[in-house]
Order: C-alpha cells, then sequence, then structure tokens
C-alpha cells in the first residue's frame, strides 16, 4: 500500500514536470546550472548545506521517509532535489567546427549512459544525440552517474537515427560509428569533425544506423578477451578524438 506521504510527494513531481536528483555533485550542478529552475530541495538534518542561503523560492525541507520510500535503493548522500528537466537543443543548431558529437544507437543502461555523459565532458563533445526510443529517462540515476556532466554536456533527442545521420553529414559532420572486430583501427580518425556513434550494450550498431556510418573503426584489443562494454569503448574512442584535435 501507497502511503499518503509518499502520494503527495510523488503528486508535487507530477505537478510540477520536475525530475528529482540525487547525490552531492549531481545535484550541486543542477543548482549551478541557470538552463534549470530547482522547484525543492530535502536534505539531511545535519546536512552541511542547511547553513546556505538558497533563493526564497526554493523550499527546503527535511529528507525524511517519504522520498527514501519514493525512491528506494539510490545513494542520496543526504540530499535531494526536484528540478526542472533539461530542454533538448536542435540538430540544426549543431556545429561541426564546436567539437564531436557522441551518439548513442538504443543504449538502454542508465548508468552506461551517465557514464559516457561523464566522459563526454571530460573530453569535451559538443553534444549527445540519445534516440527518442529506446533510451533511458534522464533522471536521477544517469545524473548521479554523470557526476554532474548532465549540466555540462546538451543533448538532443532524434526519432529516426538513420535520417539524422545524414542530416549530420550535409551540417559537415563525418559520421564514425564503433563496430568490435569491423572496420579500421581507432588510430585512423584525425581532427575532422566527427559524430562517433557507440552502439548498445550486447548488439552493437544496428545494421541500418552501421549503413549511414562514412566509416566503421574497432578498438584493439588482447586478442583473449576482446569485449568492451559501450561507456568503456567510447570513452577510450572519445579520448583519442580529444588528443586529436589538441594537436591541432
Amino acid at each position: 500500500m501507497v502511503s499518503k506521504r509518499k502520494s503527495n510527494l510523488e503528486g508535487h513531481k507530477k505537478k510540477s514536470q520536475g525530475v528529482w536528483l540525487w547525490g552531492m555533485h549531481s545535484v550541486e550542478a543542477a543548482l549551478k546550472n541557470p538552463r534549470r529552475t530547482c522547484f525543492k530541495l530535502a536534505l539531511n538534518r545535519d546536512h552541511p548545506w542547511k547553513k546556505t542561503s538558497f533563493p526564497p523560492n526554493v523550499l527546503c525541507e527535511d529528507l525524511g521517509p517519504s522520498h527514501v520510500q519514493a525512491f528506494p535503493f539510490v545513494v542520496h548522500q543526504g540530499v535531494m532535489g526536484l528540478f526542472s528537466p533539461l530542454e533538448p537543443c536542435a540538430i540544426a543548431s549543431l556545429d561541426p567546427h564546436k567539437g564531436p558529437l557522441l551518439v548513442l544507437d538504443h543504449i538502454l543502461d542508465p548508468q552506461n549512459v551517465g557514464a559516457l555523459w561523464r566522459n563526454a565532458a571530460a573530453f569535451e563533445v559538443q553534444c549527445i544525440l540519445l534516440t527518442q526510443d529506446h533510451s533511458p529517462e534522464l533522471n536521477g540515476t544517469v545524473a548521479k552517474s554523470a557526476c554532474g556532466a548532465l549540466e555540462i554536456v546538451p543533448y538532443a533527442r532524434v526519432v529516426n537515427l538513420a535520417n539524422t545521420l545524414e542530416l549530420l553529414k550535409k551540417q559537415g559532420f563525418f559520421c564514425v560509428g564503433l563496430a568490435e572486430g569491423q572496420g579500421e583501427k581507432l588510430d585512423v580518425l584525425g581532427h575532422e569533425p566527427i559524430a562517433l556513434i557507440v552502439g548498445s550494450e550486447g548488439k552493437g550498431l544496428r545494421k541500418l544506423t552501421q549503413a549511414r556510418c562514412d566509416r566503421l573503426v574497432s578498438i584493439p584489443t588482447a586478442a583473449q578477451f576482446s569485449t568492451l562494454n559501450a561507456s568503456s569503448a567510447g570513452s577510450i574512442a572519445l579520448w583519442h578524438l580529444f588528443q586529436q584535435r589538441k594537436r591541432v
């Protein structure tokens, strides 16, 4: 049976159309992001932020059982916040001269998406593209895994990835797909404006996505264990692109 306090909490979330974030880094980064509005903060009674002066429009309350019941099993570190969702950017606004893009092809695991977001911030990715379907919501789980990077790297959602890749090519991007054991080695890539496509856990890139890529590349690994997960492979590839740009 759902408690009345939990129902009130979920009702507030629905009414404000907000999203709950948790963890020190993700909530602090969201508070500093001018593209977010904070509706409410919930803090442990002895949390050091209790001594902080927040804007008068931010309701600050004690983090209690209602929050824990609504979001069980999360590591909140004594702080949760209800924020406005991030607005996506337009595909037409992406500029091949402002850094690479990271395109996620049906990656479902929010932990992997968050880790990739963190890598994208570390290696100066311009924007992350997600499919409208078969992608996780940008909720507290993704934000916690991203460790604040969700507030740094913008995103766009696309309905048809294959068509979007064709649009990106017309805008001047070179579409490169990461495909285990296929194509050329990663080090063939230079400093061209790249849209890097990373495939889903287990299945990798879909066939139609591969067909729209200008080039497929793979990461050299040991013969006895060649498989990398999506976030690890994406991190290595983004680091390589970052190093190539720094040499220009």
